[in-house]
C-alpha cells in the first residue's frame, strides 16, 4: 500500500445547503486548466438538496469539440461554509473541489479527471448568459500589463502566496522574449546546510527528461540511423512476442499498450540499475492494449527508448545527450545521472510541523525516463534550442508538436502550450514554453507537492493577462472534544490495511498498518485533512449508527468499518 493519505479527494455527498453557507445555485463558468471552458448550473430543490449540470468544450469554441459534454448530470454534490465540490459522472467520474474566494467572488479549486487521475486546475465565477458561448465572452477581458514590472509583480503576489503558505520551495523562472520577468529561488535548498535555493540551483528534474529523450530519438532519425515507425523488435530483438508490433513512435506518444514499472522496482528505489538490469526487469510487463489503441502514459516506453538510443548510437545514454544537446546548447549545469554537489538542491516531502528529507531514489532506475538534473537557466537554453530548430530538422519538429511526441500539448489564448512535468520524491517541476509568445515559464521544486505545477499554471495565465489565485489549503476548525473522542478506534480497509485512530489535542492520530501516524485536522465535524499530504479521511453512520470511516486515497474512495 502507498502512504496513508496519499492524494487529494473530493468529498462527495449529496446534502442540504446549510443557512450560512455561500450559495452556489445559478450559472458558474470557468476554464480547466485554460484551454476546456466548462460552464456548470446548479438548481436548488425544494428539499433543500442540489441538482445541476457540465457542460464544456475546448478552445477555440469556434472549432469542432468531439470531444464537448453538454448538460451532463452532476452528482453527489456538496456545499457548506465556503466548500464547493460535485462529480461529472458522465465523464469517468471527474470530481471539482474548490474554497470560496470572498476577494475575487470565485470557487478556487482543483478538478480532477476520475479517480487517480490528473488534477487540473478550475476556478468558477458567476454568469448570468445562458449559453457556454455567451458566458465565456462575456467573462474574458484580458489585462493589458503597462510595463514589464507591472506583470512581474502579479506573477510575484501569486508566487508568494504559496511560499507564505510553506507550499513552495524552489526556483523560478519566467521570460518573454527571452527577457526575464521572473528569475529567482525560494527558500531553502539544503536545510542541514543552510543553503539558500537560487536561479543556479539544480534540481531533479524527473519526467521532463521526456521530451529530451524524444529528441535524441529524433536526431538519430534525422541522422538516417533509424525510423521512428520502426518496430521495437528491430533494435531490442530479445523483446517479448507480444511487443512485436509496437513501435519507436508508439513509446514516444505513450500509445504503445505499455504502463508504469515502479511496482517492479518496489524496494530497490535506492539501488543503482545498469541499463541491462532495466532491461531485464522492464521486458517481464504485459501489454495492455493494442499499440496505437490509446493513450497510456508509460514510463516504460521512454526507458525503452534510452536503451534503443544506446544501441543505435553505440554510446551511453548520457554521453549521447552531452554530446548532441548539452554541449551544443552550453548547458553546463544539465547531466544525467550526475555525483550529487553543493549546487544541487535537496529533496523534501510535507511533514506534519516541518518538512522531512524524501527518500533517496537512485537516478538510473529512472533512466531516460527521469534521470536528468538541470537547472531553470538551462532548461530556458534548452526550449529555444529545440523550438528555434538548431536541435532537430524542421520536418522532425513540426512531427513533434503535432503528434506530442514526448511533449505535452495545451490551449492557450488559442495558441498551443508545450510542456512537461516531473515528479520524484521530493521534486516537482514544470517547463512550458509558447513559442509563438517567446514565452517562457520554469518552475522547479524540491517540496513534494502539487504547488509547483500550479504555480507554471498560473504563471502562463498572467502572461496572458488573465488573473490567477493560490488553490486554497482546508482551514482547520475548533470542535468538541466529545466529537474527537467518538471516532477512536481501529478502522479495517482491507484484510492487510487497518486505521488506528487516536485523540491527540484538538485534532486526530491516524496511524496505518505498518506506517507512521499522521495528523488529521477536522475541516468539519466529519472531515478531517492532513498537513504533510492532500488528502481526507471522513467518518460516517451507517443506518444502524455504527461508525464507520471513508478514506478518500489515490482518487479512490474506501470505505473502513470499527472493530
Amino acid at each position: 500500500m502507498k502512504r496513508f493519505l496519499c492524494g487529494l479527494i473530493l468529498a462527495a455527498l449529496l446534502v442540504a445547503l446549510p443557512a450560512h453557507a455561500q450559495d452556489v445555485s445559478g450559472r458558474w463558468i470557468g476554464a480547466i486548466d485554460n484551454h476546456l471552458i466548462a460552464l456548470i448550473t446548479i438548481e436548488k430543490s425544494s428539499d433543500g438538496t442540489y441538482n445541476g449540470t457540465y457542460s464544456s468544450h475546448e478552445l477555440p469554441l469556434t472549432t469542432r469539440d468531439a470531444h464537448a459534454v453538454s448538460n451532463a448530470p452532476l452528482a453527489h454534490i456538496k456545499a457548506d461554509t465556503g466548500h464547493f465540490a460535485f462529480e461529472v459522472p458522465a465523464i469517468g467520474g471527474a470530481l471539482f473541489n474548490a474554497r470560496w474566494n470572498p476577494a475575487s467572488r470565485q470557487w478556487v479549486g482543483t478538478f480532477q479527471w476520475g479517480k487517480g487521475g490528473y488534477k487540473s486546475l478550475l476556478s468558477l465565477r458567476k454568469t448570468d448568459a445562458a449559453t457556454l458561448a455567451d458566458a465565456w465572452a462575456a467573462s474574458r477581458k484580458p489585462r493589458v500589463y503597462e510595463s514589464a514590472a507591472e506583470e512581474s509583480a502579479v506573477m510575484a503576489t501569486l508566487i508568494d502566496g504559496y511560499v507564505r503558505d510553506d507550499r513552495f520551495t524552489g526556483s523560478i523562472l519566467v521570460t518573454r522574449n527571452g527577457s526575464p520577468l521572473i528569475d529567482k529561488g525560494y527558500g531553502m535548498a539544503n536545510r542541514s546546510a543552510g543553503t539558500l535555493n537560487t536561479p543556479d540551483t539544480r534540481y531533479h528534474i524527473a519526467s521532463i527528461t521526456k521530451p529530451f529523450t524524444a529528441t535524441a530519438i529524433l536526431i538519430l532519425q534525422d541522422r538516417g540511423k533509424l525510423s521512428i515507425d520502426d518496430p521495437i523488435t528491430q533494435y531490442l530483438p530479445d523483446a517479448p512476442v507480444a511487443w512485436r508490433r509496437i513501435t519507436l513512435r508508439h513509446l514516444l506518444a505513450h500509445t504503445s499498450g505499455l504502463g508504469d514499472y515502479n511496482h517492479l522496482l518496489a524496494g530497490k528505489f535506492g539501488e543503482a540499475f545498469t541499463p541491462q538490469q532495466l532491461w531485464n526487469l522492464l521486458r517481464t510487463l504485459p501489454v495492455s492494449s493494442e499499440p496505437g489503441e490509446k493513450y497510456q502514459y508509460s514510463n516504460a516506453g521512454f526507458s525503452i527508448l534510452g536503451l534503443v538510443i544506446e544501441k543505435v548510437s553505440g554510446q551511453t545514454y548520457g554521453d549521447f545527450l552531452r554530446a548532441n544537446i548539452f554541449r551544443p546548447l552550453h548547458m553546463d549545469a544539465t547531466d544525467y545521472n550526475p555525483a550529487p554537489s553543493a549546487e544541487d538542491a535537496v529533496g523534501y516531502e510535507m511533514g506534519d510541523d516541518a518538512p522531512v528529507a524524501a527518500a533517496h531514489r537512485d537516478l538510473t532506475n529512472s533512466f531516460s525516463a527521469g534521470g536528468l538534473v538541470s537547472t531553470g537557466h538551462d532548461l530556458l537554453k534548452w526550449q529555444q534550442g529545440l523550438f528555434e530548430g538548431r536541435l532537430i530538422s524542421k520536418r522532425a519538429l513540426a512531427e513533434m508538436k503535432a503528434q506530442g511526441l514526448g511533449l505535452s500539448r495545451t490551449i492557450l489564448d488559442e495558441q498551443t502550450l508545450y510542456s512537461h512535468s516531473g515528479h520524484l520524491p521530493g521534486y516537482v517541476s514544470d517547463a512550458a514554453y509558447q513559442p509563438e509568445l517567446g514565452l517562457s515559464v520554469i518552475v522547479l521544486g524540491n517540496l513534494d507537492n502539487s504547488s509547483t505545477v500550479w504555480i507554471s499554471k498560473a504563471l502562463a495565465t498572467i502572461a496572458h493577462g488573465y488573473p490567477a489565485e493560490v488553490v486554497p489549503l482546508p482551514k482547520a476548525i475548533e470542535v468538541a472534544p466529545e466529537v474527537l473522542a467518538q471516532y477512536a478506534g481501529t478502522y479495517v480497509l482491507m484484510p492487510d490495511l487497518s486505521l488506528a485512530v487516536t485523540v491527540e489535542g484538538s485534532h486526530l492520530l491516524v496511524t496505518a498498518t505498518g506506517q507512521d501516524s499522521v495528523r488529521a485536522y477536522p475541516e468539519s465535524e466529519t472531515m478531517f485533512f492532513a498537513r504533510s499530504v492532500e488528502a481526507r479521511l471522513e467518518f460516517v453512520r451507517d443506518n444502524d449508527g455504527k461508525m464507520g470511516c471513508i478514506l478518500h486515497q489515490a482518487g479512490q474512495r474506501i470505505p473502513g468499518i470499527r472493530r
